[in-house]
């Protein structure tokens, strides 16, 4: 049976559906993919005529959003993992890179343009977006006439393929791992898995499960590119990396042909994935942090806490792993739209760090450090009530149920915002000179003339998009602020 050509934002909403487990909202996906709800409606529409229901199926609920069922699961691989449809230049660019980098000779400038259904002036704006975003100074192109292809470095290769494919694992069946031929066959991955499972259980090596499946697509890679050429060279690894890739590859070599050069590269990757900070690696975090603390008045940058954090950055720097994976990105992306002042302290720190490295900041995404910035600043808000924002408490409720209210709104935001009250809503006198910083309300606060305060109205079943009000008050609130001591209440 033929798959329909599912393009890359029907199988971004596959993936954000598939991820989230319940439903989302058609806001939640329009604002997570940037475009109208409107179509994100026109694109569920099309992805639920592509895919048989007996499969998989989108299904709406009004009131709460969309939910994804699926029913095979094997199946449902094949239409997220096969068929590109090249309308946008994510897709066009991802379909070029991976082509260039599987190819074994120069790709024909003509017959990509016919293959991709563009015209010439597109596929080179799509080039020069790949050279802008991709290539690196190990990866660039080679022009020749009507042919382009990469300068050959196989280890810079499988490196990138292993950034591009890691965006494609299916956390939550661990079936497959997107290729270019489409899934690595159920049997094979799951016997795969279980070696290598029993291989590093044996030897004492424990991988979470991002590095379980990144090491696992490496072995997969290496007995793929094995008519590659790679140049061995010795990893100084440690003898139970050694030995588990040995017992891996004299098991797998059974039924699959591995290079001479497959051992040191995967001693190598797997070493990387278990690397710790070294006393460099503290000293350069110890470094970056404290010039952006000064720089940005961001003492909770220089924590322990944090350089820890940012040490184990460097090392992720150092072995070429600082990348988001599919299952977090989503979660970064809401973040630095949400946080711009930490995205710009986060880019600060990863400009710091990969020109202390010499490192191409093209292999490095800072977004990965906004987290960790975030909860570094919570931390050392924690830690310093003097500088917490106050909130003062207002219902229109009976006292029992004000006092739930409080006592959940506090326990929500236990060491990051003060609360005081709850009092009356129309006794003003108890609460207008009260040295808050903004008011939360059960009912709509514009009634009442020249507030002392900014005020935010929630309901008193404090609803998801009730935190949400909140959560922005706070962050105006504190975006700004300087981490110095104010009187306490």
């Amino acid at each position: 049976m033929e798959i329909p050509m599912l393009h890359e934002r029907q199988r971004k909403i596959l993936r954000y559906l598939n991820e989230f487990g319940d439903c989302m909202t058609g806001s939640d996906l329009s604002q997570r993919l940037q475009i109208s709800s409107r179509t994100i409606r026109s694109d569920i529409a099309e992805i639920n005529r592509y895919i048989p229901p007996e499969i998989a199926q989108i299904q709406a609920s009004r009131g709460s959003g969309y939910r994804l069922v699926i029913h095979n699961r094997d199946e449902f691989h094949r239409y997220i993992s096969t068929g590109l449809n090249l309308l946008t230049r994510e897709d066009r660019s991802r379909h070029l890179l991976i082509a260039l980098l599987w190819a074994t000779e120069p790709l024909n400038l003509e017959q990509l343009e016919d293959e991709m259904f563009v015209s010439r002036t597109t596929l080179e704006g799509d080039i020069r977006w790949l050279q802008s975003s991709w290539l690196t100074e190990r990866l660039r192109f080679v022009r020749r006439k009507v042919t382009i292809s990469l300068v050959p470095d196989e280890v810079e290769f499988r490196l990138t393929l292993l950034r591009m494919y890691s965006d494609d694992i299916d956390f939550h069946s661990r079936n497959a791992i997107i290729v270019p031929d489409g899934s690595i066959p159920h049997e094979d991955i799951q016997s795969l898995r279980a070696g290598l499972r029993d291989a590093l259980s044996a030897n004492g090596i424990f991988l979470d499960d991002f590095q379980f499946l990144y090491f696992s697509l490496a072995v997969w890679m290496a007995a793929a590119r094995a008519d590659r050429p790679l140049e061995p060279h010795d990893c100084p690894c440690s003898a139970p990396v050694k030995a588990v890739v040995a017992q891996i590859l004299k098991k797998l070599s059974q039924v699959q042909q591995f290079p001479d050069s497959a051992e040191p590269w995967l001693c190598e990757i797997l070493e990387s994935t278990l690397t710790q900070p070294d006393d460099r690696s503290f000293a350069l975090a110890q470094s970056i942090a404290r010039e952006n603390a000064l720089r940005f008045d961001a003492p909770y940058l220089d924590s322990t806490f944090f350089h820890n954090m940012l040490a184990k950055f460097v090392v992720e720097c150092r072995c070429r792993m600082a990348f988001p994976r599919f299952h977090r990105l989503d979660l970064l992306l809401e973040l630095t739209r949400n946080y711009p002042d930490i995205t710009q302290i986060a880019e600060a720190l990863a400009s710091g760090i990969t020109q202390s490295l010499a490192v191409s900041p093209r292999c490095v995404d800072p977004r990965i450090l906004v987290p960790g910035i975030l909860t570094a600043r919570s931390e050392y808000v924690s830690a310093h009530p003097e500088i917490q924002p106050v909130a003062i408490l207002v219902c229109h409720l009976s006292s029992s149920i004000s006092s739930y209210l409080y006592m959940r709104l506090s326990q929500h935001y236990a060491g990051r915002l003060r609360l005081i009250g709850p009092f009356p809503v129309y006794n003003k006198t108890l609460w207008q000179d009260l040295p808050g910083d903004f008011i939360i309300s059960t009912v709509d606060m514009a009634s009442f003339r020249a507030l002392p305060l900014s005020a935010v109205t929630i309901s008193p079943r404090t609803a998801p998009e009730d935190f949400q009000k909140i959560n922005t008050m706070f962050y105006n609130l504190t975006k700004d602020r300087k981490f110095e001591s104010k009187s306490v209440l």
